[in-house]
């Protein structure tokens, strides 16, 4: 027995070609697609709620920090995609 047959057959190489391909199996494909949907919807939850806690503040709250009320949906948008940085922190 040589060491190609010895081997499994993970890589999905046909002996003929000589070049390893890897194969994706359906659950993998289904694993990343459900982590991929799990990110987004954690990301729409951290935007929404952004929103709402910016809205709920008054003009002169939102003028003492710094912004405008025009510009929540900007800064929500843009914490949700990254969520350890500090938006207003960018100048």
């Amino acid at each position: 027995m040589s060491a190609r047959q010895a081997t499994p057959a993970i890589s999905g190489a046909t002996p003929s070609s000589g070049r390893a391909m890897p194969r994706r199996r359906a659950i993998d494909l289904f694993a990343g697609a459900a982590a991929g949907l799990w990110r987004k919807l954690q990301a729409r939850g951290r935007r929404r709620r952004t929103e709402r806690q910016l809205s709920a503040l008054s003009d002169w709250q939102l003028k003492d920090i710094g912004m405008h009320r025009s510009q929540i949906w900007y800064l929500s948008a843009r914490a949700s995609r990254h969520p350890t940085r500090i938006p207003h922190a960018d100048h």
